[in-house]
């Protein structure tokens, strides 16, 4: 593992990805929250994997009362071809 800034995620952008989805065309369900921010944060990566959590709290489900609910989605974008040495 290097410990080189240049290979690692810029949080900054990712997060205005992350915002872009949430606060654009409302979903009425967190599965599809996931998944539209799995596809925005690959489109923008170009490949790799991404693990997206999403979590409401207090959800309104009807007879229970918990905290949270949530989902999880694995996805993984197009592979970059190799670079010939």
């Amino acid at each position: 593992l290097a410990d080189d800034i240049a290979l690692t995620v810029n949080y900054s952008h990712l997060y205005r990805v992350v915002e872009r989805v949430v606060t654009g065309t409302p979903a009425k369900l967190l599965e599809t929250v996931a998944e539209r921010i799995a596809a925005a944060v690959l489109a923008e990566c170009r490949g790799g994997e991404v693990r997206v959590r999403v979590r409401k709290l207090a959800p309104p489900i009807k007879g229970a009362t918990v905290g949270t609910a949530g989902v999880e989605v694995v996805r993984r974008g197009i592979s970059q071809p190799a670079v010939p040495d």
